[in-house]
């Protein structure tokens, strides 16, 4: 990546990563010669035989950035469904709770760009990821890297849609966030049919009592 235009353009950091399944390591536990590589990104269903999502893991992967980019930004996706990620043994960014049981892990999903200084050298990316709570586990949308000043930060709040064609409650709704940043998911429904009034005014309580709606809104 050297030789990369951050300043144009950024630059996803798809490939072959560093790979620990049902490890949480932090960047001075992980030792790359012990584990194989993964695809990245490919949600664990796509590349586990058994094809679960559920467990946890720990990716690392070394990038060479240009030395001409003072500020990079480094914008991630949704995870599925917790994650903690370190640049150069630095804690950058966080959704919710990695652990290694469905009772220490909280999810959330929320896409956010961080931006921190080039050090001018290589860097260290290690990012824990934990499931219990979503099918899915991993990711399927890239990390990308650029710099601070094209980065796309994400919007201060985010479309919930759920309902099919037929039976749609959340058409363009969005809600602004609250003062503590709390969140809660509401998945992608296909068909509630008459239970669908029941999860709007759920939603709407939730809303009410100053809880932001953070959809999952993928597939």
């Amino acid at each position: 990546m050297r030789g990369a235009d951050l300043n144009k353009n950024r630059a996803s950091l798809n490939g072959q990563w560093y790979y620990f399944e049902n490890q949480l390591l932090t960047p001075r536990e992980v030792t790359p010669g012990l584990k194989g590589f993964a695809e990245f990104p490919k949600t664990w269903n796509d590349i586990r035989s058994s094809g679960t999502g559920s467990g946890y893991a720990t990716y690392m992967l070394y990038v060479l950035p240009p030395g001409d980019v003072k500020t990079l930004a480094i914008e991630l996706p949704q995870i599925y469904s917790s994650y903690t990620l370190w640049i150069n043994n630095k804690l950058v960014a966080s959704n919710g709770t990695v652990g290694t049981s469905g009772e220490e892990t909280v999810p959330q999903w929320m896409p956010q760009t961080v931006s921190f200084e080039n050090p001018g050298d290589t860097l260290q990316l290690v990012l824990q990821i934990a499931n219990f709570h979503h099918y899915k586990g991993g990711l399927k949308d890239p990390i990308y890297l650029g710099s601070s000043v094209n980065g796309r930060c994400q919007q201060p709040y985010r479309v919930c849609r759920a309902g099919s064609d037929r039976h749609r409650l959340f058409d363009h709704v969005s809600f602004e966030k609250s003062e503590k940043n709390r969140f809660v998911l509401c998945p992608f429904v296909p068909d509630l049919g008459n239970k669908g009034w029941l999860f709007q005014s759920l939603c709407i309580h939730l809303h009410g009592a100053g809880l932001r709606l953070a959809c999952d809104d993928q597939d």
